[in-house]
């Protein structure tokens, strides 16, 4: 899909609510980044808000919304999302980015039936299933999470990575094709 000039962002927040934007900034965003701002508000659904139930039904009928709008006005979203089971719904193109940097890119249904990147794997096997039957091995992440700020060469996954080697520790793998517009960054699986 296209970025039209139409665009909207979307961003679903997944701060305290202690931390999110007040009303001034909010003002100061163009009309349709504040549509989205406000829609994205209205989608935050964590575990921990008391009418979870309650709310579901409202995230699915915007996320309709949003799918209609998005046919009928041939527009596109750069929609920032850590639900999984959402970028899923919604996402036609996908990346993934780690300490900010895309680690995999290209079609949402490539990415989530064969991912190329650990860290991609790794997020993928880790969201929850609704079947209890359905057992995944999961991939773990050890160690700690380098700063975003001091970043060492190489992969930012290296010293976390189950794969990782000598190669990833010293130089950046850029993401490569590896065929129908899907892309990684990994010295192992491209």
């Amino acid at each position: 899909r296209h970025i039209s000039s139409n665009a909207f962002i979307v961003r679903f927040d997944i701060t305290p609510a202690s931390t999110r934007p007040s009303a001034a900034s909010w003002a100061a965003a163009s009309a349709s980044l504040l549509y989205c701002l406000v829609i994205a508000f209205h989608l935050d659904i964590r575990p921990h808000r008391q009418r979870r139930r309650e709310t579901r039904p409202v995230q699915s009928q915007i996320l309709l919304l949003l799918q209609s709008l998005q046919e009928e006005m041939d527009i596109s979203y750069l929609f920032i999302s850590h639900d999984l089971s959402v970028v899923r719904y919604i996402a036609h193109d996908l990346a993934v980015m780690y300490l900010g940097k895309v680690v995999e890119s290209g079609p949402a249904a490539e990415i989530f039936a064969s991912p190329r990147h650990p860290y991609t794997e790794a997020l993928l096997r880790a969201a929850p299933r609704p079947d209890p039957a359905h057992k995944t091995d999961h991939v773990y992440l050890v160690g700690e999470q380098p700063s975003a700020l001091d970043r060492a060469p190489g992969c930012p996954l290296y010293g976390r990575c189950p794969i990782s080697e000598d190669v990833c520790a010293g130089t950046p793998q850029q993401l490569v094709d590896i065929g129908a517009g899907h892309r990684a960054a990994c010295w192992k699986r491209t």
